[in-house]
């Protein structure tokens, strides 16, 4: 007769049933002698209003949705056994059941049913319950009508069942699990947690089954956010190695050399203690002989008590300081050209925005004209664009380096900052809208103007706006004289305070506050005028930028410290020389050819010349040309008039600033 499931199935729906080899039917069966056809199936109506619309056979197939929801439970199963078995310590919870489900271990789900007195209360929480040797879940919906009914017709409140229910429900991981339980397999195969729907519709079949698989995934992604978390620990520990490693050579080889030094200062301390020895026994040759001297020929001695007190005093005082001059004006009245380091560090401040300058922001107000104000910043666009697109890049923090020691290293790594934080303004200007300024009011164009120009591009505004370009020049002009004017008075400073400043501001990770410059070490021990200088030129700079804007207060905190670090190192590899090519003899006003072995020299500077490590005369620079300089003699020593100066004489050579007068 073969499979009569099988044979129902094809009466049903013959084009969807295949056969096996085992399969038997009546292949050589008579026809029948009446024919049967199919027919469309009676509809009757039922009891509320259902209707059958399907033949007794094709509810008697079982539904696709079926098959479905069975496939992925199961694949839901495989992937918790899958994970359970993979070898990471994860503690997350991911969801098992739906949200309205809870899940108990089967222990705890016995004591609740064990603390249940009423066979109605047992009876409406084992309707709600799925259960497995390990675990069991728990409809924790309210109860519905029919079950309160059912608590009615029993005479029993349904309140404590309802206030278990309630407090399984608000638990907000009452649904999840850890997958790495290694028991939660057999019990999802089950269908303990995936239970098929109540009214059979074959969608909620659909539904469950994509549940089942959105659980699944649920605990593939957490495996994934924990395998991304590894790998992106996985890559910094890689980096960590690099650095460790590049460490241990740094290390290696400082040791060699602090072995080869230890050998050095081992056999100086076996010299140092042979020197000691023989010192030791010449002192004490010298002791006999004086002991013996006064064992054999003093006769008597004689004893002065010192004094106790001295008898005179000196009278209390008080030093008065006249009149102080504030040297900011005598700064701004100078013209001080900034050079190295302290050039590209002020050359930051050209293209900060407007807004952080104080006396640069009432500049866009000179612009009266809305249509002038978009060319202007149209202008500034153009610039940007040619500079990003140009030869404008960020030095690398070894550019311009005019010393490798500590302290150029920190000037290096502070001058590299800012110059990407001016690639950062570049790239911002760049991605300015333009197109959209056409509809912006004189107010809004301002506004926007103060947040993206710079000095700069007001000083090349374009033509019609010289008295723009000329005021914001003397914007910077007025910052590069007080910078330069700083540094130059730094220089001044004691060698010893220099040091101890240098040492303090040279570590580029430790935060210094430089607008109060008493906070420095040995700040009092430095000339009471000389402090007030030094504070008001600061004071000045820092008046110069919007402190209530923190980046642009630290940019101005560094350039005070730039200042101060270029004037506590010694820049060996910056120092100018040359010679005298041939013989000279003169008088004031007389020039002298110079030839230049080291540095680079540039119009007014200042020449000295020496003859036998005595300065002959000084003079100016007039003329400059290929490793040669013309110098004209402004002073000559001990204030002749006239001099002579033998070949190969050494010249060496300082800004204008640096050195007043050496003679």
């Amino acid at each position: 007769l073969g499979d009569a499931k099988k044979t129902v199935s094809m009466l049903a729906q013959p084009d969807k049933v295949t056969f096996g080899k085992d399969d038997l039917f009546y292949a050589t069966a008579e026809p029948a002698p009446v024919m049967m056809f199919y027919k469309e199936p009676w509809l009757n109506a039922q009891k509320q209003g259902v209707t059958r619309d399907k033949s007794i056979v094709e509810r008697i197939y079982e539904s696709p949705a079926m098959e479905v929801k069975s496939n992925t439970v199961k694949t839901k199963s495989t992937v918790f056994e899958s994970l359970a078995k993979i070898p990471l310590d994860i503690d997350e919870k991911v969801s098992i059941a739906a949200s309205n489900t809870a899940i108990l271990s089967r222990s705890d789900y016995e004591a609740i049913l064990d603390g249940l007195q009423e066979d109605i209360e047992k009876e409406v929480l084992g309707n709600r319950s799925r259960l497995s040797d390990d675990f069991a879940s728990v409809l924790v919906s309210p109860l519905t009508d029919d079950e309160i009914i059912a608590f009615s017709n029993a005479e029993v409140p349904p309140d404590n069942l309802a206030g278990i229910l309630s407090t399984l429900a608000v638990n907000q991981e009452k649904n999840k699990m850890s997958f790495k339980d290694a028991k939660l397999g057999k019990s999802i195969r089950e269908g303990v947690f995936d239970p098929d729907p109540t009214d059979g519709d074959e969608a909620n079949f659909f539904a469950a089954g994509l549940t089942a698989l959105e659980h699944g995934m649920e605990a593939i992604r957490s495996v994934d956010r924990r395998l991304a978390d590894y790998k992106i620990a996985l890559t910094q520990c890689k980096k960590v190695l690099v650095d460790l490693r590049v460490n241990a050579k740094r290390w290696n080889d400082a040791l060699s050399e602090a072995d080869d030094k230890l050998a050095v200062l081992r056999h100086d301390a076996l010299v140092t203690r042979s020197l000691f020895d023989e010192e030791r026994a010449r002192i004490s040759a010298i002791n006999e002989q004086r002991r013996a001297i006064l064992d054999n020929y003093v006769t008597s001695l004689a004893f002065v008590r010192p004094r106790l007190v001295d008898a005179r005093l000196d009278t209390p005082a008080i030093k008065l300081y006249g009149e102080y001059i504030n040297p900011v004006p005598a700064c701004l009245a100078e013209d001080f050209e900034a050079t190295g380091e302290l050039e590209d560090m002020l050359d930051v401040f050209r293209e900060v925005p407007v807004n952080w300058l104080t006396n640069a922001k009432s500049l866009i107000h000179l612009i009266k004209y809305p249509a002038k104000m978009i060319d202007v910043m149209k202008h500034a666009g153009s610039r940007t664009y040619k500079l990003i697109g140009g030869t404008a890049t960020i030095q690398s923090a070894a550019y311009g380096a005019y010393n490798r020691n500590e302290y150029g290293n920190a000037v290096n790594n502070i001058v590299y900052a800012h110059q990407q934080n001016k690639q950062t303004f570049y790239e911002q200007k760049a991605a300015i809208d333009f197109s959209a300024f056409n509809t912006k009011t004189w107010l809004e164009l301002v506004q926007q103007a103060e947040t993206n120009l710079s000095l700069a591009d007001l000083i090349e505004a374009g033509k019609g706006n010289s008295a723009l370009a000329r005021k914001a020049t003397l914007v910077m002009e007025n910052i590069e004289d007080v910078a330069v004017c700083l540094y130059y008075r730094c220089n001044e400073l004691e060698p010893a305070i220099k040091l101890q400043w240098a040492n303090l501001i040279s570590i580029y990770d430790k935060p210094v506050d430089l607008r109060h410059l008493e906070t420095l070490p040995a700040w009092e021990k430095i000339d009471y005028i000389f402090r007030r200088d030094l504070q008001n030129m600061v004071d000045w700079l820092f008046s110069q930028v919007e402190i209530d804007i923190p980046q642009a207060r630290q940019t101005m905190n560094d350039l005070v410290r730039v200042c101060i670090l270029l004037a506590g190192h010694a820049p060996v590899s910056t120092i100018i020389r040359g010679y005298v090519d041939e013989p000279s003899i003169g008088k004031i006003g007389d020039v002298i050819d110079i030839s230049v072995d080291k540095g680079l020299v540039k119009v007014g500077m200042v020449a000295t010349v020496f003859t036998e490590k005595a300065i002959a005369v000084q003079g100016v620079v007039e003329d400059v040309g290929d490793k040669a300089a013309r110098i004209k003699v402004t002073q000559a020593k001990e204030g002749a008039q006239d001099f002579s100066i033998d070949k190969g004489a050494q010249v060496k050579f300082h800004t204008t600033k640096a050195v007043q007068s050496l003679l």
